[in-house]
């Protein structure tokens, strides 16, 4: 039937930014408007009731000449005439975004069963798998998805506020998809967005466990040079489905200590993590007062790599200071214990004025090259 043909199209003008399979065969597509619109002269100037325009030799958009200056894709002038199509306005934006740019940006999943080629937003094709979620995560699974992975029947999914853990659960003989976890998993963010944002998780297949990493900062001196941005990780264990903290300030006391208030808690970490509060240069103890500080405003998206034959977790991340320069956080953590985590060194590099990139129009022409 039509109708059913017409279930098959998926039309829109966004872009699938990501595309998974899980192990019953069942497809997952994250999509981004992450391109902006691109006119012809004559749409630019809405002259649309003319002769179809064929043009394949001028080019609407052309690279910028300026150095260091943004690119824009150029494409051709082609386009049907007004009679056969109409240009609909789309407020999308006409700058591209750079690739950092689009991963951060939301989006929404399409989910098609494997033994039928109909496409349904996961909004209705899996609300058996996230009925027990409130209201509020639902929301932005539905409709504001940063990152999708799928790792063996598990699902995972990056949302602005949330990291989501699920297991999909797919019948066979009714198609019908639901969850084979009794309780929700959820890693939430934090209260501020400068400051608190995911890492990229990390699947350990041979030991069965997936790592989830936030940053955090202290409400402790956080508005002043001395805040303490810090990693969470934490593992969830596919074997027994628990989500256990490996490294944060719960596992940097033992069980009986009583942290009564923020500035206990504070100095915990300070003298934890060797305190990596913003210090100038490279850390390696409480920084003195005398020393020039550096008050970072903001990090970017954090990256987390495990070194499996040196059990060593690196997490790196830049933070951004008053004066928009750039500092960069090394953590290393041993994870030999796989109770807890410990940290290996911590440090923080300071910009300095001799790393700076030079202007290209410095360097010598080599004729040879």
């Amino acid at each position: 039937p039509i109708t059913d043909r017409l279930a098959d199209l998926l039309i829109s003008d966004d872009v699938i930014y990501q595309w998974k399979t899980d192990i019953y065969g069942n497809e997952y597509a994250l999509f981004k408007s992450s391109y902006p619109n691109r006119r012809t002269n004559e749409q630019i100037t809405s002259q649309l009731l003319k002769a179809p325009n064929q043009n394949i030799t001028t080019k609407t958009s052309v690279a910028s000449a300026e150095l260091f200056s943004q690119t824009h894709t150029a494409y051709y002038d082609y386009q049907l005439s007004g009679f056969t199509t109409t240009y609909e306005n789309k407020a999308i934006g006409t700058t591209e975004k750079s690739v950092y740019d689009k991963r951060a940006q939301t989006g929404y999943v399409y989910f098609r069963d494997v033994y039928s080629s109909t496409i349904s937003p996961l909004s209705s094709s899996l609300s058996g798998v996230f009925i027990k979620y409130p209201s509020s995560v639902i929301t932005e699974i539905n409709s504001s998805v940063v990152s999708l992975d799928i790792i063996e029947d598990y699902i995972l999914i990056e949302t602005p506020n949330y990291i989501i853990i699920d297991k999909v659960k797919y019948d066979l003989s009714t198609s019908i998809v639901t969850s084979d976890l009794i309780k929700p998993i959820i890693l939430s963010g934090g209260d501020d967005p400068s400051f608190c944002k995911f890492a990229n998780w990390w699947y350990d297949e041979e030991d069965r466990f997936i790592l989830v990493t936030k940053t955090s900062i202290h409400p402790y001196l956080s508005a002043s040079n001395y805040k303490i941005v810090y990693p969470e990780v934490y593992k969830f264990d596919l074997n027994t489905h628990n989500m256990t903290d490996m490294f944060t300030l719960k596992t940097l006391v033992s069980a009986d200590t009583v942290l009564s208030s923020h500035k206990d808690s504070y100095n915990t970490l300070k003298d934890s993590l060797m305190a990596i509060s913003t210090y100038s240069g490279t850390v390696s103890g409480s920084p003195p007062l005398t020393d020039l500080q550096t008050n970072i405003l903001s990090i970017d998206t954090p990256q987390l790599y495990y070194n499996r034959p040196d059990r060593t977790i690196s997490i790196t991340f830049f933070g951004t200071d008053d004066a928009r320069e750039k500092g960069l956080y090394n953590i290393y953590l041993n994870t030999l214990d796989q109770s807890k985590y410990t940290l290996r060194q911590a440090t923080f590099f300071r910009h300095q004025s001799h790393c700076d990139s030079y202007h290209v129009d410095h360097f010598n022409v080599n004729s040879d090259t």
